[in-house]
């Protein structure tokens, strides 16, 4: 299954609003919702910085930036997964599971929104946005939205 067809399952709205959007409509829509995304989740890292510098550029970013940035989102997955087990154990709340899992998310979103296809990369940055954060289908869909104001 597709991340758009995920993402129709998920967040059926933000899907159809992709799916009637040209190629520069969806680079401008992944990085309003990456950056989005991540002052949400709080998710604070100087390489994210930069990337989300990058996606505010015309100019499509260096490769390596997304390699080290999915490398980032790796090792925020990791930690993610640590407190999870700490949770269970009873050594960690279950408010910083979900900040740690939003936080993993919301860098998988700006890895995602650094990708070569727009398609593709609107697609898993939504779907990444979304499940960051819980009941989160309205706001992004009217990041995506604002974009037809710009």
């Amino acid at each position: 299954m597709s991340t758009l067809e995920l993402l129709r399952q998920r967040a059926p709205n933000l899907a159809a609003f992709l799916d009637g959007s040209d190629s520069h409509r969806l680079r401008r829509i992944s990085s309003c919702i990456a950056h989005a995304v991540v002052e949400r989740s709080s998710l604070t890292d100087p390489l994210i910085t930069q990337a989300l510098q990058h996606l505010n550029r015309p100019m499509p970013a260096p490769p390596e930036l997304q390699t080290r940035v999915q490398a980032l989102a790796e090792r925020l997955d990791a930690h993610y997964f640590g407190l999870q087990d700490l949770n269970e154990g009873g050594k960690a709340t279950e408010a910083e599971v979900i900040a740690a899992f939003a936080k993993a998310r919301a860098a998988t979103a700006v890895a995602a929104a650094l990708g070569d296809d727009a398609s593709t990369a609107a697609a898993e940055t939504a779907y990444e946005a979304v499940c960051a954060i819980d009941s989160s289908e309205d706001y992004f869909t009217g990041v995506a939205q604002s974009i037809l104001t710009k």
